[in-house]
């Protein structure tokens, strides 16, 4: 499995706009931010806005109707939406997010990781935030429902009933994949945050009913 925590980030010139010299912590438990959304909702940013409204009070005024992420980016740079929210993966890994990067064009709000992610190192996590606010011990649960794909990144599954000596098989085949040559390489890379974890270590996290 890989970790796939999100991150917003807000476009600088309007944040200068609209909020001056205000500390990001004080923006993001006092007032509303407009956001992003695909079509239809339902996606990551509106899930994490939604887990901020309920663990920080944070009102947030979504646009809906963009089809997809590069949409999303030029609305961003147009000025139609103050901040939008992606995994911190391939925010740090090909552009638009390069140039913005580089020009100063936009400034990282919150991360929902449960570590701080070192590229991000001005923006608090969700859980620092959380302790500011003393958000109580049940909104605290439903953050961590909400986002636990977040934490999860993408599993790889079977489905039930396989028998267990078949499980370990796949298990030992995938784990040696990652020993490949031509995997090594590829996380090796700068950019590449590719990390895998067995599932026991997620089990007792998530394992209970």
């Amino acid at each position: 499995m890989r970790e796939s925590p999100h991150a917003l980030s807000e476009h600088v010139e309007s944040f200068w706009r609209h909020w001056g010299s205000a500390d990001l912590r004080t923006l993001l438990l006092s007032d509303w931010i407009i956001c992003d959304t695909l079509l239809g909702g339902g996606t990551l940013t509106t899930i994490v806005n939604n887990v901020l409204e309920e663990t920080l009070g944070v009102k947030f005024q979504e646009v809906r109707g963009y089809p997809g992420g590069v949409e999303i980016d030029l609305a961003l740079e147009k000025g139609e939406i103050h901040c939008r929210g992606t995994g911190i993966t391939t925010h740090f890994a090909r552009e638009p997010y390069f140039t913005w990067h580089k020009n100063g064009f936009d400034r990282h709000l919150i991360q929902t990781g449960n570590k701080k992610d070192p590229r991000l190192p001005d923006a608090p996590t969700l859980l620092e935030l959380m302790e500011k606010k003393k958000t109580p011990t049940l909104s605290r649960n439903v953050a961590k429902v909400m986002l636990v794909s977040a934490i999860l990144g993408r599993p790889m599954i079977a489905t039930p009933g396989i028998p267990a000596d078949r499980i370990r098989i796949l298990r030992d085949a995938y784990l040696k994949a990652f020993k490949e040559p031509e995997v090594v390489e590829k996380r090796e890379k700068p950019n590449s945050t590719s990390r895998r974890y067995r599932a026991k270590k997620w089990k007792p996290r998530f394992g209970k009913r």
